[in-house]
This record gives structure tokens, C-alpha cells and sequence, in this order.
């Protein structure tokens, strides 16, 4: 039996949350991503182009941060908003979402809906 039209919902909010929280966890802990994000925009602020980072490619910026990788598989740094990184969640092709990683040093934005630490969600924008 063929089932055409039929996808799989992509997760809730609450599923994509608890993820990250594992997924933190899994990276050593809201302290450890606190510290590596520090050193990961310390890294950045030189940067003068968009920039995206296939995690599965090795490169200097992520050199000794094993602990961000785990949150998302690709991540994009736009020198225009220098406290954030945006990070692509791809669980599958119906279920692929959004987060950011803020630089812990800066204020927070707006919009920024913490998760864990400087990870959440941020309500986009039209510019």
C-alpha cells in the first residue's frame, strides 16, 4: 500500500526544545557552551563576509569546541548581526528548525526566547 500526500508532521516547539536541552547536555552542560561561545565569537569578530559552517567539515573556528557541534549541523554567522549565530537543526526534511546562539557577552535581543544558557529561538524579523 502506497500512502501519497502523507508527510510527517514536523516536531512541536516543546520536542524541538527539549532536543536542544539534550543536546546541550549532551555538549557538557550550559557552562560549557557559555565558554565556547565566547571563544567561537572571540573567533568570529574578524569576519568580514557571511560565513556558513558545514559542522562536518573541519575548520579553524570550531577548532576544540567539539560541545557547540552537537547543536546543530550547519551553522551561519552574519557579520551584520554579530551577536548571533544562527544554527540549522535538519532532523529530517519535515522537521528542520532554527536556533541561535547569542554572544554571551553582549545584551540579549529582543526577541531571544532562551532555551538553555545563550541557546533559543529568536522571532524573526523582516529587514
Amino acid at each position: 500500500m502506497i500512502l501519497m500526500g502523507c508527510a510527517p508532521s514536523p516536531g512541536s516547539k516543546e520536542t524541538h526544545i527539549k532536543q536542544v536541552q539534550r543536546e546541550s547536555a549532551t555538549a557538557g552542560g550550559e557552562t560549557n557552551i557559555l565558554n565556547q561561545s565566547r571563544i567561537l565569537f572571540m573567533r568570529l569578530s574578524g569576519e568580514t563576509n557571511v560565513v556558513v559552517f558545514p559542522v562536518r567539515e573541519r575548520n579553524r573556528w570550531f577548532e576544540g569546541l567539539s560541545g557547540i557541534t552537537n547543536l546543530g549541523d550547519v551553522f551561519y554567522y552574519e557579520p551584520f548581526e554579530s551577536d548571533r549565530i544562527r544554527v540549522r537543526i535538519h532532523n529530517s526534511h519535515f522537521d528542520t528548525y532554527f536556533i541561535y546562539l547569542v554572544n554571551p557577552d553582549l545584551p540579549r535581543p529582543a526577541s531571544f526566547e532562551r532555551i538553555v544558557g545563550n541557546v533559543g529561538f529568536i522571532e524573526s524579523t523582516a529587514r
